[in-house]
């Protein structure tokens, strides 16, 4: 069957999923985690080992509204059936996989010392494994601007429901008037939800990984979205997501080769925009301001946060050493760091932090997949590595598959080829 062919099953699949999604979430369908669990077993066994995994990324942003570590689990399960019993070719390089064994040792030996019940252990090294994986068997390779489209359209897809489902339950009067955020207000049901740095994390990614498909590959809708994502996430009112966002486009447009011709595009598709949603909605800019005003003279905290977490981690030669477990919020009794790094000292110590550090060494050092690369290639990972700095990594279990996704076009080729097939590669 041709590539193509297999991909429109792929796409197919993965329609079938987000529809079930909207009719769950929008139209309060009773649709049960069986009901995904199963689509996802059974489009495994007939999607190629690439359709399995664009399907799974592209869930991300719903994957709160699913089972979604399960999932992982069923793609990694037939996948690696696949390719030990039938293809009889599955090589993985074990030395990628020994960071999770370090993290798992020093996560047991928290949950001993503390006696805590650690059932979240489980679930990091599902997704730990799944982002390993995808990145030991190339999973991307050549297939870049797939996984592109599909985690950008579900990404424009799961903040359209949560937009209209609010926008229904709440209505945007108390929205405007409470200074509501978009995505958690889920009273009590399983739909689809995400904090708002969350959903700000989810667009700058996809925004970011956007304008590299189309500095690479001059492909216009890829800009088209990355604009549309732009304008979409700023109902996250997360501060860091518009600055880093501000930060993409600049990066973009003095990398773009017709920087003055885009630029203009950028700002007339704002102005554009702008206009249309404040004459349909007059009271969204006044949201955005006064959220951002009632704010202004506060970091939420997180400073003090930052404080007292490096205070904990340096408590006892323990905790320098191997943390406090991902429970820590409970053990230490508060709230989340708002410091991905920080954290995974918080978490593992520096024991830890070395062990994560490699990792993420490996991840990067084989995703580039021996290509050279443009500047623009690193933007979609620098720009979630700044990101993570005010949210979490690890304890975001999600947040690791996204990590792997913009890595991804460290490794992308362009299309401009010589003659003899060779790619030239433009260092801009």
């Amino acid at each position: 069957m041709s590539t193509q062919g297999r991909m429109n099953k792929g796409i197919i699949v993965l329609a079938i999923t987000v529809i079930l999604i909207a009719l769950r979430d929008c139209l309060n369908f009773s649709i049960g985690f069986n009901i995904f669990s199963g689509i996802c077993l059974i489009g495994s066994l007939f999607l190629s080992q690439k359709e399995r995994f664009v399907y799974l990324f592209s869930l991300l942003p719903f994957s709160r509204g699913l089972p979604y570590s399960e999932m992982i689990l069923i793609v990694l399960a037939i996948d690696i059936a696949d390719a030990a019993l039938v293809k009889k070719e599955c090589k993985i390089r074990i030395g990628m996989y020994l960071p999770i064994l370090g993290v798992i040792i020093i996560e047991i030996l928290d949950t001993i010392k503390y006696g805590i019940d650690n059932v979240e252990l489980v679930y990091l090294v599902f997704y730990m494994l799944a982002a390993t994986y995808a990145v030991d068997c190339h999973v991307f390779q050549d297939e870049e601007e797939t996984y592109i489209y599909g985690y950008s359209t579900c990404t424009i897809a799961a903040i359209a429901l949560v937009v209209i489902r609010e926008i229904s339950e709440l209505g945007l009067n108390y929205i405007f008037t409470y200074n509501v955020r978009f995505g958690a207000n889920t009273n009590g049901r399983v739909v689809t939800n995400f904090n708002s740095n969350e959903l700000g994390l989810y667009c700058v990614v996809a925004i970011c990984l956007l304008m590299v498909l189309n500095l690479k590959r001059n492909k216009k809708s890829a800009f088209a979205m990355a604009v549309l994502l732009s304008m979409l996430g700023l109902v996250s009112i997360s501060r860091t997501f518009i600055m880093l966002m501000v930060v993409s486009w600049l990066f973009y447009l003095i990398l773009s080769k017709a920087s003055i011709t885009k630029g203009l595009a950028v700002v007339i598709a704002f102005s554009i925009a702008f206009l249309v949603v404040q004459s349909l909605v007059p009271n969204f800019v006044d949201w955005i301001k006064n959220y951002f005003v009632a704010r202004s003279h506060t970091s939420g905290g997180r400073i003090n946060l930052v404080v007292d977490y490096f205070n904990w981690s340096f408590t006892d030669m323990w905790t320098i050493l191997f943390g406090y477990s991902e429970y820590y919020t409970q053990i230490l009794n508060s709230t989340a760091a708002h410091n991905g790094i920080q954290e995974i000292m918080v978490c593992w110590g520096i024991v830890g932090l070395v062990i994560c550090f490699l990792w993420f060494d490996m991840l990067i050092r084989y995703s580039c997949n021996g290509i050279r690369k443009s500047l623009d290639q690193w933007l979609p990972a620098l720009v979630f590595f700044a990101f993570i700095q005010s949210v979490q990594l690890f304890t975001m279990h999600g947040y690791l598959l996204l990590m792997v996704l913009a890595l991804s076009v460290l490794g992308m080729r362009g299309e401009d080829i010589n003659e003899q097939g060779i790619e030239k590669f433009d260092i801009r």
